[in-house]
């Protein structure tokens, strides 16, 4: 077709993100208003997850307030960035409505609106699974070639963690998004060596997505952030490409950053209140501290109970077979996926020497955080070795379609024969998702009607008679201790009276 008014041609590779952008948006879009809150739990072939306001619920009202408070309402993990974007929705959503002349309060418009405000948040948090799909792109073309990338790219946006967190609003989504970010500025840092200015900007940066990684979930954002100090620490003795002093300054600056990152972010955490939470409500075995125990001693029974609890159930084989738990599932649906990408991560390591300092960097990430992964031991605490996994699975599938297919084969469907494999490979997850997502919309059918009696009625009406406060709180998850009395106020509003 004659391009006559010379328009920029569109790339295959820009076509792909333009097609996964649309396919992920309306994805989202469709689950989140067929499946948008209500008080039931998720369940996947039977198997028990958290409730579907857990922890979506908490989040979300204390983010509400975030440009309102001094400190935060709820804490979390702590969930910083994620409540200042529901903040950002929020008050953006109420300024546009007191331009339109809104005749309530902010309290008021929120509740009446709740559905907009949940919609928009997980739409947004589904852009920014997108914005971490481009930047693992980005990462991926310094390791291989372009369609590999882009296979990368689908196998891990087809994993069973993604799809479970889609359009959940949860902080794990910004911690790889940071997490991403960070990794990406260290690769820009080793490439701009030449340019001070550059490696000085490449350093901060990756402090500042540390410092965002250890706000969104510290559990994993610390020893991730530990683990990119001990990196860059190390490539002042095993790097010949810089000036040593230079390298020991460019550590300074990462340290010195991410620390004035760290206390300005953490002005807007009762830290105080922070502590008191997780020592409260983290899963801790109290027989692993005794009071009573000397300094050394108490280390050493710290390192037997963790050994026992929870190093030798993780090497359980029992462990690892496919059981009805939330584990179990994640195991079925991802072994497939584990074995084909501990394969090609071999071959990428085999055959690429000069970049194997890209994946020591991963290795190293994988040991600071495996102490975390295994005390918890759940399937979203994997979501990082999943991306990393999905690297090396890009890899090897590229590999073994330029290697037995013929050469006369075009690029195009290579890349389509690549797609059949991600998806064969992903097919047990994405079964077990489906289930999940079918459930969800069939328990949303319950709420269904009160939601949308909130939405589409007038500030000065009330709701009808047949839903109780009790429907209205639970639905919109007002029920949970984190939400400010304000809001629940706010909700009685539109009760009827008789009620």
């Amino acid at each position: 077709m004659r391009n006559y008014y010379n328009f920029p041609q569109i790339t295959d590779e820009q076509k792909f993100w333009i097609a996964i952008s649309f396919l992920l948006l309306i994805l989202s879009a469709f689950l989140s208003h067929f499946s948008l809150l209500g008080d039931f739990r998720t369940y996947q072939f039977g198997v028990k997850h958290q409730w579907m306001w857990d922890p979506d619920g908490p989040y979300l009202s204390s983010g509400i307030f975030f440009f309102r408070v001094d400190k935060l309402d709820f804490h979390g993990h702590p969930g910083l960035i994620l409540q200042m974007l529901i903040g950002i929705v929020s008050e953006s959503m109420f300024l546009i409505a007191k331009f339109l002349n809104c005749p309530v309060g902010y309290e008021k418009f929120i509740v009446k609106n709740y559905y907009w405000l949940v919609f928009f948040s997980r739409t947004i948090l589904t852009a920014v699974h997108l914005c971490s799909f481009f930047v693992l792109y980005r990462i991926c073309i310094r390791l291989m070639s372009s369609r590999a990338a882009l296979l990368a790219v689908c196998s891990y946006a087809t994993t069973y963690t993604l799809i479970f967190y889609i359009n959940r609003i949860s902080p794990e989504v910004i911690l790889i998004l940071s997490m991403l970010l960070a990794i990406f500025s260290f690769f820009k840092y080793q490439e701009q060596k030449e340019k001070e200015c550059f490696t000085i900007l490449y350093i901060i940066g990756a402090a500042f997505f540390c410092s965002v990684s250890c706000f969104s979930k510290f559990m994993l954002g610390i020893p991730f952030s530990l683990a990119l100090m001990i990196y860059l620490f190390a490539l002042i003795f095993f790097d010949d490409g810089d000036k040593q002093l230079s390298k020991i300054r460019n550590w300074f600056v990462f340290c010195s950053f991410m620390a004035l990152f760290v206390s300005i972010m953490s002005l807007k955490i009762d830290i105080l209140r922070f502590f008191e939470f997780w020592f409260k409500h983290s899963p801790v075995d109290k027989d692993m501290i005794h009071p009573g125990l000397e300094g050394s001693i108490q280390m050493v029974n710290i390192i037997n109970s963790y050994f026992q609890n929870y190093i030798i159930p993780f090497l359980s084989y029992k462990t690892w077979l496919p059981q009805q738990t939330k584990m179990g599932l994640f195991v079925l649906a991802e072994s497939v996926f584990a074995v084909v990408s501990i394969v090609g991560g071999l071959i990428f390591f085999k055959k690429n020497r000069n970049d194997r300092w890209k994946t020591g960097l991963f290795i190293i990430i994988i040991i600071c955080t495996l102490p975390i992964v295994i005390y918890r031991n759940d399937f979203h605490y994997y979501f990082l070795y999943t991306v990393f996994a999905s690297i090396f699975c890009g890899y090897i599938i590229a590999y073994w379609l330029d290697t037995y297919l013929t050469a006369n084969i075009s690029e195009g469907r290579k890349f389509i024969f690549g797609l059949l494999i991600v998806g064969l490979i992903h097919c047990p997850g994405l079964m077990i998702s489906l289930d999940g997502k079918i459930y969800n919309m069939k328990q949303y059918y319950n709420h269904k009607k009160c939601i949308s009696s909130l939405r589409t009625m007038e500030y000065s009406e009330k709701l009808p008679k047949a839903i109780k406060k009790t429907a209205l709180m639970r639905s919109l998850g007002f029920q949970y201790y984190t939400t400010s009395n304000s809001l629940k106020e706010a909700a009685s509003y539109y009760v009827n009276s008789e009620n």
